[in-house]
């Protein structure tokens, strides 16, 4: 496992971590599935992302995921927003910002249903496996 700062996390151009921090601890641990938030920083992303839960806000997930919508008027192409990110504080010059483009953390399960493996952390301490099949 390796572990960095995370500075500044937006989605549509809305700080993840407004009035929370400016930088999160970020564990790097390729043994789990999907990329796990903690609670609040996921209930933060379930405003700004396009997605139907199987839970409702602010609840236990259970280790369910959540589908992206979909809208039958969108134009072909990615309908998640990336989730941009620094590895570096804010300084002159400005540090790059990285993206991840949520759209390739969708997946079909063996029922044909898109999930995005994005998982709600709620032990986040011992998080849970995401549930990969509803």
């Amino acid at each position: 496992m390796h572990e960095f700062l995370l500075y500044r996390p937006e989605v549509c151009g809305v700080d993840l971590l407004y009035n929370t921090s400016s930088n999160w601890l970020t564990v790097i641990d390729t043994s789990g599935p999907c990329l796990t938030l903690p609670p609040f920083l996921f209930d933060r992303l379930r405003t700004r992302v396009p997605l139907d839960c199987p839970f409702e806000p602010g609840e236990v997930s259970l280790g369910r995921l959540c589908s992206p919508k979909r809208f039958p008027s969108a134009k072909a192409g990615p309908t998640l927003p990336p989730l941009h990110f620094a590895l570096e504080d804010s300084q002159e010059p400005e540090p790059p910002r990285l993206h991840l483009a949520l759209e390739r953390l969708v997946f079909r399960n063996s029922s044909g249903t898109e999930l995005l493996c994005v998982a709600r952390g709620d032990n986040y301490q011992a998080a849970a496996a995401a549930d990969m099949t509803s």
